[in-house]
Parts: C-alpha cells; structure tokens; sequence
C-alpha cells in the first residue's frame, strides 16, 4: 500500500501534516561517534525525537548523539541533511 501524506490547514499560519499510520515505514541511523562534536542540531530537527546525547565522551571530548531506537524512526533523512560533520548514516527498512 503507497504512503498516504494528508494536509490540512485550519488558518493560513499552520499547516499540520498527519502520516499514514498503517504505511508508516521504519528505519535507523548511525552516529559516527568520533565525528560528532555533539552540536545537536540534529536532535532539535528529528521530528520524532529519536536522538539524544551520549553519557560518554568521544575521543576529541565531545558528547557525541546517540540513537535511540524507540520505533519511531522513519529514517526520513532529515538528522542527515542538517549535520555539519556528515557522520549520520540513514537506513530503511
């Protein structure tokens, strides 16, 4: 069954965008721990929130992300495209 992506505006200032929950896809990223400096931008864009930061310190003393896998990653890609040091890996399933 194809993704259903729903759109419904209730003013002009807010647009909210419902997902099909039955064709939801799943998947999973992976942090290069060493090449995060632990800016969280990532952690701020992941509409589902599936990334946090790390209790340990990376080798450079960062707190790099870590990902949690709660079952809510679509792996949408979004994490990927807004890391300024490209250690995100997106996977689907």
């Amino acid at each position: 069954m194809p993704e259903i992506l729903k759109f419904s505006a209730e003013n002009t200032h807010h647009v909210e965008f419902v997902l099909n929950t039955e064709s939801k896809k799943k998947g999973y990223i992976e942090i290069d721990r060493e090449f995060c400096k632990g800016c969280q931008i990532c952690m701020e864009f992941c509409p589902a929130k599936c990334i946090s930061p790390s209790d340990d310190l990376n080798a450079a003393g960062y707190m790099p992300a870590r990902f949690n896998d709660n079952g809510n990653c679509t792996g949408c890609g979004i994490c990927a495209l807004v890391c300024p040091d490209v250690c995100i890996e997106v996977y689907r399933d």
